[in-house]
């Protein structure tokens, strides 16, 4: 289950919202077969924000929170697909958008436990 977790120093629209949602539920199916019920995604917008001592420039920096993927098979191009939906959406260059994975050793929901150990 990834959760993404995004923040930007723009303003997000219901619309791009909507798309940037769409968009994350098809990279997670291409990269992992799974699909948009198994995302939990977070849009934060009108961060402040400051990129190479600029706040105007506009910015988003993505966690990508991923359970069971240790050794991180598929994160290249992950990584790219994702760049690609926000650049498209919020029209910001590849060049400003960072992202930070991180891996899910165990969660829980609903009262039940996953661990990756056990």
């Amino acid at each position: 289950m990834p959760f993404f977790m995004s923040k930007t120093n723009l303003s997000i629209s219901d619309e791009q919202e909507e798309n940037l949602k769409f968009g994350l539920a098809q990279v997670v199916r291409k990269n992992f077969g799974y699909g948009e019920e198994y995302i939990l995604a977070e849009f934060a917008d009108n961060c402040k924000l400051c990129l190479r001592g600029e706040k105007k420039i506009p910015i988003v920096y993505i966690e990508v929170k991923v359970f069971g993927n240790e050794n991180h098979v598929g994160y290249k191009n992950f990584s790219k697909d994702i760049t690609k939906i926000f650049s498209a959406v919020l029209k910001v260059p590849p060049r400003n958008i960072y992202i930070k994975f991180e891996d899910i050793v165990a969660f829980g929901v609903g009262g039940e436990l996953f661990d990756g150990v056990n």
